[in-house]
């Protein structure tokens, strides 16, 4: 809970094999004490795998330990064109958002298609600790669904001519991972409330917060 304490959760590898299916091993999977964590875990068919050998994914460190770049400074409303180009007339919770792994520039980073409530899981559980207060999650996990509105809402990046609705990198958006593993308190929270987002008197659009 307090800064410069060592940490806070442990690491482990896991590796997962079923019979006629490719293996799967995830390794840096972040435990936290007393604190359910959850692995997802995609496995292929082996006659439809294009890899020989195990899978293999790494978690990437929480970002409030690991070392990411920094948010590039953004305006928390965006200029709405009235030329049709963005899609939206109001605020739609989407069942599904395209996240594209990288930079926005980056042709050869991969673009994933996403359930919306599992990009908010990932994002979350990636960005705060589980182990927080459950007001603190809250009001986290708003913030972090409000950012992903925006960009859906504006078409921020279908805008520039890109394919996708969002990035997973921390320069530009919020941290993504695939693979990653997730916590029962944020899952939870994220199912009460993914419908909501932070917004301001006679402004439709959420806000990038």
């Amino acid at each position: 809970m307090e800064p410069g304490q060592p940490q806070p959760y442990a690491q482990y590898t896991i590796r997962v094999e079923a019979e006629g299916y490719r293996p799967v091993e995830v390794a840096d999977v972040e435990v936290f004490p007393d604190e359910l964590a959850i692995q997802p875990v995609v496995m292929q068919p082996l006659e439809v795998s294009d890899g020989e050998g195990e899978e293999n994914i790494v978690v990437p460190p929480n970002t409030l330990w690991g070392d990411f770049p920094p948010k590039i400074a953004e305006d928390e409303f965006k200029p709405i064109s009235e030329s049709g180009e963005i899609v939206l007339s109001r605020v739609v919770i989407p069942e599904y958002i395209v996240v594209h792994d990288g930079s926005p520039s980056d042709s050869s980073a991969k673009d994933y298609y996403v359930r919306y409530k599992d990009y908010i899981k990932n994002v979350a559980s990636g960005e705060i600790y589980s182990t927080w207060p459950d007001a603190t999650l809250r009001a986290n996990i708003l913030a972090i669904q409000s950012f992903t509105l925006n960009r859906v809402y504006t078409e921020w990046y279908r805008g520039k001519g890109y394919d996708f609705t969002v990035t997973s990198s921390t320069a530009y958006d919020q941290k993504w991972s695939y693979g990653r593993t997730i916590y029962s308190s944020i899952s939870q929270i994220v199912d009460e409330m993914f419908v909501n987002y932070l917004s301001r008197p006679n402004v439709v659009q959420p806000i990038l917060a």
